[in-house]
């Protein structure tokens, strides 16, 4: 599953704490497994998409050295 959290989210402040990552991956994947967070998730139109940590980080770095390449492009600048 891909999950992103936001900037001071409780996700992020365990895992800042120390917590070890593979740990709280293995309690999503769990939570995910079960039908009450399944449905719950459907009636949120959320697909859940079992993807490992290992695909997910190189799926991030590839979409963003593709997007930045296309933001390049366009010569786009950005203003403050």
């Amino acid at each position: 599953m891909r999950l992103s959290v936001a900037r001071g989210s409780d996700a992020v402040r365990i895992l800042r704490s120390g917590a070890d990552p593979d740990k709280l991956n293995d309690a999503i994947q769990q939570a995910l497994r079960k039908d009450e967070v399944r449905s719950g998730m459907e009636k949120l139109a959320v697909e859940i998409d079992a993807v490992s940590m290992g695909d997910f980080t190189q799926l991030i770095g590839s979409e963003s050295r593709r997007w930045r390449a296309i933001v390049h492009a366009t010569g786009f600048t950005p203003i403050d």
